[in-house]
C-alpha cells in the first residue's frame, strides 16, 4: 500500500516538473514533440527525439503535395469521363444513378485533394532524421503573436527554429536562427 502512494506520488510529480506546453491556433510544441490538432485528436505528431529543427514557412500546404496532384487529376480525371460517358448516351442503363453518384463523388474528392496540395498556408516544416513533415496552422495567424509562441517552445523545450519568412518582430532582421537572439 505504502508502496503504491509513493509510486503515484513519483508520477504526479514528474507531471507538475514537466514545462507547460506552448500553443498556438493548431499547433502544440511540448517536450515531447509537436503536433497539429485537428479538433480533439493529433492529425500529426512529431516525436521530439526525431526532431532536428523547425522552420516557419508559407507555401503549399500538402505533405507530400507530387503525390497529392497526381492522384487527384486521376481522381478528377476518372470522375470527368464517368459523367462524360453517362451523358453520351440515349438510354441510362440500370444502375446509371449510381454511377452518376460515383463520378461526381470522384470529382469532389480530386478537387478535394488538389485544393489541399496547393492551397497556400503558413506551416511549420519540421526537419527529422532523414525526412520532414509539415505542420499546418490553420486558421488567422498573426505573425508577431506566432514569434513569441515560437521564441518561448525554443526556449522551453530547445527547439531550433528558422524562420523562411519575414520576422514580423524585427523585418530588417535578416532570417536567422532565434534560440540565441
Amino acid at each position: 500500500m505504502q508502496e503504491e502512494s509513493a509510486e503515484v506520488e513519483a508520477s504526479s510529480a514528474t507531471v507538475a516538473d514537466a514545462p507547460a506546453p506552448v500553443r498556438y491556433l493548431t499547433v502544440e510544441m511540448t517536450a515531447d514533440g509537436i503536433a497539429e490538432w485537428d479538433g480533439d485528436r493529433h492529425a500529426v505528431f512529431v516525436p521530439r527525439e526525431a526532431i532536428i529543427g523547425i522552420e516557419l514557412r508559407r507555401g503549399a500546404g500538402g505533405e507530400r503535395p507530387i503525390v497529392q496532384v497526381v492522384v487527384g487529376v486521376v481522381l478528377l480525371a476518372a470522375g470527368v469521363v464517368l459523367l462524360g460517358a453517362l451523358a453520351a448516351v440515349d438510354r441510362y442503363p440500370r444502375g446509371a444513378l449510381r454511377f452518376a453518384a460515383g463520378g461526381a463523388v470522384l470529382v469532389v474528392l480530386g478537387a478535394y485533394l488538389l485544393w489541399s496540395a496547393v492551397r497556400p498556408s503558413l506551416y511549420l516544416h519540421v526537419h527529422v532524421k532523414g525526412d520532414a513533415r509539415k505542420v499546418l496552422i490553420r486558421g488567422k495567424a498573426d505573425l508577431p503573436s506566432l514569434a513569441v509562441s515560437l521564441r518561448e517552445a525554443s526556449t522551453r523545450f530547445g527547439y531550433e527554429v528558422i524562420w523562411r519568412i519575414p520576422r514580423p518582430d524585427e523585418p530588417g532582421r535578416p532570417y536567422r536562427s532565434l534560440p540565441h537572439d
